[in-house]
């Protein structure tokens, strides 16, 4: 194999994993799954793109294409120029014990430059962390001219290369597969249909705590579920009263009795079109933490009810659609229009709960409609669901009604939609932080929000207190990592780059405090404090297509277990569209599987006894990081 093909996947896979993750204590089996001939392979049907596939060489590049012979999309591997070699490779993450494996697939040698000559080669290959050796090697074509025409590779691994897989994977090296074209001039190799399939037993270890993820339902509901890392006794907590929340994302209280979590289930009832809500594990008690007492709350709190009245005063502009919402009344009000700017018009929102003697009661506008967001008077964007608060307070009375005047609707040019994300619990539990458009909040049990850091400007992706209590915050933004402090200013910069190329982008905490686990979107990383050098874990190949842009990064929603030994993740599955969870073995990054399957799983944490910190001493059995 080429020493170019070396290069590339030492630079951008996991090539030092020589010096990662290294524990005191194996761990024991939970339980055995033996199969047969179960699929090793990601997208080898290339209905994805080029998903999963990484590409390398000089001159050239890998893609998807049509190539005429079906409506599905072949893998193309490009070689220009005759400056090298062009390659596709893949990482192959591997069961527990391997008794058998095949590989086969579909290839097309192809040039239309008359005297180019190429060669077709495959390459299993292993990483030890330091080179590249090979398990098995094929020369398919050499020395063509012209196009061979489509073939098929059908090969049975014989019982010494399924040992040097079992070697590999027992010593946690990295094996690749890698498709591979060389010529002198132009030449593209075509493939379909990958398929390495293997025979053995997954062995799953027995694994601490219990994870909670997001589901969605055969009704389209969104749901949260508890279960113990090898998906026994699963359970069904909270699941959304109607199919057309979203969630944006969850964690578990630090004693595992609640689980915080973002979602849009009671907007428009709200002055965020997400809240952040806690529910009881035990029982699926549900209460709303941001804007309480929440809508379902209210309901059932057996609140005397009163009408409200008053105008409203467009000094905003022409809107599209337009809602009046009061705090505790049973429905917002849609049959209001306020016309243009410097229109006034009525209205009347009946049934409101009166929430108590002197409770002034927010009133909210919810519209739509085009916007001027940088004041030359033109417009210049459309606003899809915008938010603004009216700057009055509204005590209502049971049996009442009140007309609180003339309520002046200004808009907002920048459109904020007040989307609470990214919910974390405080290490003492007495407060929930998370991103608000972009500005880091928290919020107690009163509903009382704070700021707990200054960090310069909004667009905060994520922040989380350090599980020591310290006050240590880490929080990432477009630029990078940051660690400041509880009260404090932006902080240091830890970590810079762009994003999709190995910048934190979503973190979970190492259990002591030590480092964390982090994605950039696509793979996942690990980075320990003292040595300041991000090592990568996955080399999953999963890329940002600009159409999937709005249903989040391929990779995100890191979740380290309570002994540091594993990550639970959410990944991208099939479609597209569709989400799995995975685990990713951390003492041995050649072991990788899913713990959900039906591609409709979304975010995850993982609770479970974390390690006990008193002042600067750390006092944690479990590890050690060489």
């Amino acid at each position: 194999m080429k020493g170019s093909v070396r290069r590339f996947i030492l630079a951008v896979s996991v090539a030092t994993v020589c010096w990662l993750l290294l524990f005191l204590r194996p761990s024991h089996a939970a339980r055995s799954e033996p199969f047969t001939g179960r699929e090793f392979i990601r997208n080898g049907g290339f209905d994805m793109k080029i998903d999963d596939w990484g590409m390398g060489g000089q001159i050239g590049w890998v893609e998807a294409q049509n190539v005429g012979v079906s409506t599905d999309p072949v893998m193309a591997i490009v070689q220009m120029g005759g400056r090298g070699n062009q390659f596709a490779w893949q990482q192959i993450y591997l069961p527990t014990r391997i008794t058998g494996g095949s590989l086969s697939f579909d290839y097309r040698l192809s040039t239309v430059n008359p005297g180019s000559v190429g060669t077709f080669s495959v390459h299993l290959m292993q990483h030890d962390g330091q080179q590249f050796s090979p398990i098995k090697e094929w020369i398919l074509l050499s020395n063509v001219t012209g196009d061979t025409g489509w073939r098929t590779f059908q090969y049975t691994l014989t019982a010494q290369e399924i040992q040097a897989l079992q070697a590999a994977r027992d010593a946690g090296y990295l094996v690749y597969l890698i498709l591979q074209v060389q010529s002198n001039l132009e030449y593209t190799a075509y493939v379909d249909n990958v398929s390495l399939k293997l025979t053995g037993t997954m062995v799953y270890p027995r694994l601490s705590g219990r994870l909670a993820f997001g589901h969605i339902t055969d009704q389209n509901r969104t749901s949260i579920v508890v279960m113990k890392p090898d998906g026994t006794n699963r359970r069904t907590v909270w699941t959304a009263p109607s199919g057309n929340s979203k969630l944006y994302g969850l964690a578990w209280r630090p004693d595992g009795q609640e689980i915080a979590f973002a979602s849009t289930h009671e907007f428009p009832y709200s002055q965020f079109q997400a809240d952040i809500f806690r529910v009881r594990v035990r029982d699926g008690r549900v209460r709303r933490l941001t804007n309480p007492p929440g809508h379902q709350e209210i309901q059932a709190g057996g609140y005397g009810k009163g009408t409200v009245t008053g105008r409203i005063y467009n000094n905003f502009g022409p809107v599209t659609t337009f809602m009046v919402y009061i705090q505790g009344a049973e429905q917002p009000l849609a049959s209001v229009y306020p016309g243009g700017r410097g229109n006034t018009v009525s209205f009347t929102v009946p049934n409101v709960a009166d929430l108590g003697p002197g409770v002034g009661q927010y009133i909210v506008f919810i519209w739509s409609g085009q916007v001027d967001s940088n004041g030359d008077g033109v417009p210049d964007k459309n606003c899809a669901t915008g938010i603004t608060r009216a700057n009055v307070l509204v005590d209502v009375r049971a049996g009442q009604t009140v007309d609180v005047g003339t309520v002046t609707f200004n808009g907002d040019p920048a459109c904020l939609q007040y989307e609470a994300s990214d919910p974390v619990w405080h290490p003492n539990g007495t407060r929930v932080g998370f991103v608000l458009d972009g500005v880091p909040t928290s919020v107690n049990r009163q509903g009382a929000l704070n700021t707990p850091f200054s960090p310069g400007g909004a667009g905060v992706l994520q922040f989380a207190w350090s599980p020591s209590g310290d006050g240590t915050i880490l929080y990432t933004q477009l630029e990078g990592l940051f660690r400041t402090t509880e009260g404090g200013g932006r902080g240091t910069l830890l970590l810079g780059g762009t994003l999709g190329t190995g910048q934190p982008e979503e973190f979970d905490w190492m259990p002591d405090g030590s480092g964390i686990v982090y994605t950039d979107g696509r793979n996942l990383y690990y980075y320990r404090f003292d040595r300041q050098e991000p090592v990568q874990l996955t080399a999953l190949n999963l890329y940002e297509y600009t159409e999937l842009i709005p249903f989040g990064s391929p990779v995100r929603s890191p979740a380290v277990s309570p002994d540091g030994k594993y990550v639970a993740f959410e990944r991208r599955g099939p479609g597209h569209l569709g989400r799995t969870i995975w685990i990713l073995n951390l003492q041995n990054l050649a072991e990788m599987w899913p713990v959900t399957t039906d591609n409709r799983s979304l975010f995850v944490d993982w609770w479970g006894p974390r390690p006990v910190v008193r002042g600067s001493k750390k006092m944690y059995v479990g590890y050690v990081i060489k």
